[in-house]
């Protein structure tokens, strides 16, 4: 297996149609698929409508990946099974999963996002950003991103870490989750409307309101 790189002329002018027959992108055991400048639309999957990628090295670079569907896993990217994930300058928003996430799912994987708006997708536990830890260790970053426009949730945790830096979230149901040992650690420089992130208000620079005053 050799590494893969798409490089596209831009999100708006070019697009890949998966017309709802099955993932856009399929990744497994790949060493490097860097794809760049181009939107990813209708795949529809079990799980990873748009993308899956599994025990693979994805490097995504301003794409949109919207309008995709799945049956129980993430609808818009799911990364998982040893895989790491670089994506910048991303929209990942429009995507519905009848299960657990619309927007992003990380489980036993890294995922890191920089300079990407995650919104409007849909799910039944996270429509957001899901971090679901069950073997390995899975880290979620997130770094000037914005997750918003989400219910039930934006971002959840089930025993995973999840990292923000100069991120909002805000306008979901509810702002943050986290169960089973998971956690949110703060880099600074956040606003959580809800307060349900844990962080404290006017400390490393984070704005948190609660859910009486947003």
């Amino acid at each position: 297996t050799k590494a893969l790189t798409i490089t596209g002329p831009g999100a708006t002018a070019l697009t890949i149609d998966g017309n709802a027959n099955d993932r856009v992108f399929w990744l497994v055991n790949a060493p490097l698929v860097s794809i760049s400048g181009l939107t990813i639309t209708n795949g529809s999957s079990d799980f990873g409508g748009g993308i899956s990628a599994q025990n693979s090295i994805l490097s995504l670079n301003a794409c949109a990946i919207t309008g995709n569907q799945a049956i129980s896993g993430a609808a818009g990217v799911n990364i998982h099974t040893g895989s790491t994930a670089t994506i910048t300058n991303c929209t990942i928003s429009g995507n519905t999963s009848g299960g657990q996430c619309g927007g992003v799912q990380v489980n036993d994987a890294t995922a890191t996002l920089t300079n990407c708006t995650i919104s409007g997708n849909m799910g039944t536990v996270a429509t957001g950003v899901l971090g679901l830890q069950f073997s390995t260790p899975t880290t979620v970053t997130l770094i000037n991103c914005t997750v918003a426009s989400h219910h039930p949730h934006g971002v959840y945790t089930q025993a995973a870490a999840i990292i923000l830096q100069n991120t909002i979230v805000a306008s979901n149901t509810q702002n943050f989750v986290r169960t089973m040992g998971g956690t949110t650690t703060s880099l600074g420089n956040n606003l959580d409307t809800d307060g349900r992130s844990g962080f404290n208000n006017g400390v490393n620079g984070d704005i948190v309101g609660t859910t009486g005053s947003p």
